[in-house]
């Protein structure tokens, strides 16, 4: 293989951040492990993290960043509109300075605003471009109340790029199917999926606790999509039944949000006062240690656009770590997993299956052992660095073989659960 140098540029919280800043992290790592020199420029922060865990210039995995509006805080209004025009500008400036710097341009996340004046200096510049998107546009799939900036704008500027910039690139990655489907029919050429990516040996977990009250973990947004309140009324009923556990929840705890407010409510109704904590969002080390103390993780999303157009990088994780998962069979999840060998995956995240797939948590420990050891083979089989690796070579491959080669260009390769 051919080493690049491969300059990407995204939005994202750095060094620590949520799930699209995990994704860029192990996707740099995973780039660099197949040889490629890789640089990050992250155009502003996301703003999901606590500004203590941001810095602006540093390494991740060995892989130098910055962030280029020199910022740690998010803006919001009409000071969003004039931070993004002025770092837009930053990055064009800084583009035409390193033009002699990088071999492919990868545009990760971005807009028509941001894409457009970097696809044409890069192409000026003979860089190979790619794009990569891990779920749908926010303004298009959202099922809550936008702005009016975000209705028009960002959702003009999201449509903008979906339509003229797909076609251009010299490769698009997605994430899942659903979104391959999508700009399969906006003219995509090199269309590649790469799920998620983990790096085993870090989240990979020793043993248990023995003889502890057990655990039960989930990291992650307060919003209704993700089933707590099915999950706070079945671990009721657990209780009422006569079981004993913990339920820690983590979350952005400084937002007092309505989501957080109502699973506060629930946890009152449901008499889980003494059973459910909470916990705010940590860096990655001391989170895995969290997951290492829990006997079983949550990472269940009702079915909608937003569950369907991603693939949670919180999945792969929980799996690598070798704790029994539950999950649900939305978007890509049973290409990779089966209910009962690698994860409890519910077809319906229905409070009645949630309890059920936590009592045989809480009550048959033979079979939980199996099932965690069945996910920690999955997470190795698709979301490894191993494995992830074979697709990436392929695709840079692809990419400088020439136009022919890249009109049949195939997915990545998945052998099923």
């Amino acid at each position: 293989m051919v080493s690049r140098r491969i300059l990407i540029v995204t939005i994202a919280d750095l060094p620590e951040g949520g799930g699209h800043t995990s994704r860029l992290k192990t996707l740099a790592k995973c780039l660099v492990l197949q040889g490629h020199a890789v640089r990050i420029w992250s155009k502003h922060v996301l703003g999901h993290v606590p500004q203590s865990l941001i810095q602006l210039k540093g390494k991740i995995e060995d892989v130098p960043y910055e962030i280029v509006s020199g910022c740690a805080t998010r803006t919001y209004g009409a000071s969003s509109f004039f931070m993004k025009v002025r770092t837009t500008l930053r990055l064009i400036v800084r583009l035409i300075r390193n033009r002699n710097s990088a071999d492919v341009l990868w545009l990760n996340q971005l807009s028509f605003h941001d894409m457009l004046p970097l696809m044409i200096l890069g192409r000026l510049f003979g860089m190979a471009i790619i794009q990569s998107y891990e779920d749908e546009h926010i303004a298009i799939c959202s099922e809550r109340s936008l702005t009016l900036k975000q209705r028009w704008f960002t959702g003009v500027d999201n449509r903008l790029a979906d339509r003229f910039l797909v076609r251009r690139a010299d490769a698009v990655v997605v994430i899942c199917q659903y979104l391959k489907e999508k700009f399969a029919a906006c003219g995509a050429k090199c269309l590649t999926v790469v799920p998620t990516i983990v790096d085993i040996d870090f989240w990979r977990c020793g043993p248990p606790p023995a003889d502890s009250r057990p655990r039960i973990f989930y990291s992650g947004s307060f919003l209704d999509i993700y089933a707590l309140d099915e999950t706070i009324g079945a671990l009721g009923e657990l209780k009422a039944e006569g079981l004993d556990f913990e339920f820690h929840c983590i979350g952005n705890l400084r937002m007092k949000s309505p989501d957080l407010e109502r699973v506060l409510r629930l946890r009152e109704q449901h008499g889980l006062t003494d059973n459910m904590t909470f916990g705010d969002l940590l860096p990655l080390r001391e989170l895995q240690k969290e997951i290492e103390r829990s006997t079983v993780l949550l990472s269940i999303r009702k079915d909608s656009r937003l569950s369907r157009s991603g693939l949670s990088t919180k999945l792969s994780e929980y799996l690598a770590s070798g704790r029994p998962v539950i999950t649900s069979a939305v978007g890509d999840v049973p290409i990779y997993l089966r209910d009962g060998e690698s994860a409890f995956v519910l077809e319906e995240p229905t409070q009645a299956a949630i309890r059920h797939a936590l009592r045989t948590c809480l009550t048959n420990p033979a079979s939980v052992r199996r099932i965690a050891a069945g996910g920690l083979a999955a997470a190795e089989r698709h979301f490894s660095f191993q494995a992830v690796g074979k697709t990436l070579n392929r695709l840079i491959a692809n990419v400088y073989a020439g136009p022919s080669h890249i009109q049949t260009s195939t997915v990545s390769d998945t052998d099923g659960p």
